[in-house]
């Protein structure tokens, strides 16, 4: 099997989507939510409003919606369509391609590259 085939078939879960962003409805994701985008935020605090991020595994936009509504310029990739359709539904600025197009985004112009992956990682 390719490494392409292998991450489709890794990370190809379009029934992640609907429990992704009910888990932030609960009350420890609202918890988790609140925490998480405060620790980004203070990261990304020295680059202030207007720098550019790049979020690998960007799922339904979550974080990179929080970061837009904050004045950064987001883009995002993810390898799951379910997960983009959502992202493009929410935010529609902050949304570059699918991660097989992501060759082209190593070498942006960005200002911050990050991923959470442990939010995905269970």
């Amino acid at each position: 099997m390719s490494g392409r085939q292998l991450a489709g078939r890794t990370f190809a879960a379009p029934e992640l989507v609907s429990g992704y962003e009910d888990w932030y409805a609960t009350p420890y994701g609202r918890i988790a939510d609140a925490l998480e985008t405060e620790v980004l935020l203070e990261l990304l605090k020295p680059l202030g409003p207007g720098a550019r991020v790049l979020e690998l595994g960007c799922g339904t936009a979550h974080f990179g919606a929080a970061l837009a509504a904050r004045g950064f310029r987001v883009s995002g990739v993810d390898p799951e369509p379910a997960m983009l359709a959502v992202a493009r539904s929410r935010s529609p600025r902050c949304l570059r391609s699918r991660a097989r197009a992501c060759r082209a985004c190593v070498g942006t112009d960005c200002d911050c590259r990050f991923a959470i992956a442990p939010s995905t990682a269970s």
